[in-house]
């Protein structure tokens, strides 16, 4: 079993205002209630208008904000609650973050992987699939929205993550095309020194 640990969301926040950030990306299209309807028909298996978290294990994205989306934390989602999650997207005076990450495999930097952010199909057209390459340092900017200014747009993402040797992948299916990997980009967390690391096994 993989871990996975957020080490802080320490990563600037775009606020998108003034001439410097004109090439920006604009505002997404967002429907809070008609991105949690469908949540609900593409995860809700069993049909008790509920994702528990049995059920949100299929979408990555989600169950990495999981405890943050169950306000009244009885270990369900309703569509209210999803659709107050993505209200608060729409509502923010800043819709993009800076998108970097740290991918460790084995304790050690993981150098020359793809790591691709890939919104959760609920959350509209308006996102798209962003990518980066992890450096020495095993890190990498994720960019997709808009290729002058790096980031992602706030919302769930399933992350996978790519890393071939000789022409055969390295790590597990789990890590990119069966992922269990999500993040959830938000701006609602105090700035801290260190960025989001991803650990792999």
């Amino acid at each position: 079993m993989y871990k996975l640990m957020f080490a802080g969301l320490a990563v600037f926040i775009v606020v998108l205002s003034g001439c410097w950030f004109s090439n920006a990306p604009g505002k997404p299209n967002l429907s809070p209630d008609s991105s949690a309807k469908q949540a609900l028909e593409e995860y809700d298996s069993d049909g008790d208008g509920l994702i528990s978290e049995e059920e949100a294990a299929s979408s990555p994205g989600v169950m990495s904000a999981f405890a943050k989306i169950d306000a009244n934390r009885d270990k369900q989602l309703s569509a209210q609650e999803i659709a107050d999650r993505i209200t608060y997207y729409k509502s923010s005076t800043s819709w993009v973050i800076n998108g970097q990450v740290r991918i460790e495999y084995r304790g050690r930097p993981l150098e020359g992987a793809t790591v691709i952010f890939e919104p959760e199909p609920f959350l509209g057209a308006s996102f798209q699939i962003c990518s980066g390459e992890t450096d020495s340092r095993g890190e990498a900017f994720i960019t997709g929205q808009e290729s002058q200014i790096p980031g992602v747009f706030l919302g769930f993402y399933r992350v996978r993550v790519n890393k071939e040797v000789n022409g055969t992948e390295l790590l597990s299916p789990k890590y990119n095309t069966e992922t269990i990997l999500g993040f959830e980009a938000n701006n609602d967390v105090p700035e801290v020194p260190d960025v989001p690391v991803f650990k792999l096994k």
